[in-house]
């Protein structure tokens, strides 16, 4: 029996479970997922691939029951340590991702659905007018209705987060 008591067969932790998965898909190379982790440099934090209670001192319990947070890098770009990982849920983690395009406006960075949900405009607007050449600025704040009315209006400013 481990100390943390969170690896007893018969009663395995959400928290033990995700380390496990985090510890293989970085240093497995056979692991179905090592290309996307441990074969891009996604590696680690060296007291936690050394033990489970350093990683669960750390991170703390799930903030709810099992499924719904899994552990999220800040930085995908960056490995697994204190600083960069949070306990995040599926739509977070989905917010957080390579294939996502940020945009910042005003210190305020979020990804384009994020955009869509503060300002009312599209993702597939945001996105034609940015390939058309238009500042994010302008492209997160002008209005359909506003650019009808008035085409030399003042553009107001993005929203704060």
């Amino acid at each position: 029996m481990l100390n943390h008591g969170h690896a007893r067969k018969s009663n395995v932790s959400s928290e033990y479970k995700t380390w496990r998965a985090m510890i293989r898909r970085c240093g497995d190379l056979r692991h179905p997922y090592y290309l996307n982790y441990g074969g891009r440099g996604i590696t680690v934090h060296v007291p936690w691939k050394e033990s489970f209670t350093n990683f669960l001192q750390d991170m703390g319990a799930k903030p709810e029951p099992k499924k719904l947070y899994s552990i999220d890098r800040l930085d995908s770009a960056k490995g697994y340590y204190p600083e960069n990982c949070i306990w995040a849920t599926r739509l977070e983690q989905g917010r957080n991702t390579r294939r996502n395009h940020i945009l910042e406006c005003n210190g305020a960075k979020f990804c384009i659905s994020e955009w869509e949900g503060l300002t009312g405009i599209s993702q597939k607007t945001i996105l034609n007018r940015l390939r058309k050449g238009w500042s994010i600025e302008k492209a997160l704040t002008t209005t359909i209705d506003a650019r009808k009315r008035n085409r030399n209006a003042k553009e107001p400013v993005c929203p704060n987060s």
